[in-house]
């Protein structure tokens, strides 16, 4: 929706729907799932996937470095919520343990979900997206 808006109303739905605040990779969600499952050292422990703070006047800055040219909605001026996750850090090094790397930036993030709907290097009926 963000990629292809042209007017503020054209996102108001996931704007109601997905408040700023914290988000998480689908990736490092899922690997924090197996690193639950098989690292001996994550005992009766919940692993809280809180990789960074967001409001959506990040996504559009990273939409708008993907794509100089393009046409995309001006910034909304949203405050973040300022609430520390200290959980967040035990998450952070399980992954680190485990995979190598800790959480995925919301830069890379955003940029991967794009190019894949934009590039339609996801299967199905994805990939639908053009701008």
């Amino acid at each position: 929706m963000f990629w292809q808006a042209q007017k503020a109303e054209d996102v108001g739905m996931a704007m109601m729907m997905v408040k700023p605040g914290w988000f998480v990779d689908v990736v490092d969600a899922a690997r924090l799932h197996v690193a639950g499952l098989v690292d001996e050292g994550v005992q009766g422990e919940r692993l809280y996937g809180f990789a960074h703070e967001f409001i959506w006047d990040d996504v559009l800055k990273v939409m708008r470095e993907m794509e100089p040219e393009g046409t995309f909605l001006g910034d909304f001026g949203m405050e973040r919520d300022g609430v520390e996750v200290r959980t967040r850090d035990r998450a952070e090094a399980v992954l680190k343990e485990c995979f190598g790397t800790g959480w995925t930036s919301l830069k890379d993030s955003v940029t991967r979900n794009v190019e894949s709907f934009t590039k339609r290097s996801v299967g199905g009926d994805a990939g639908w997206i053009g701008k």
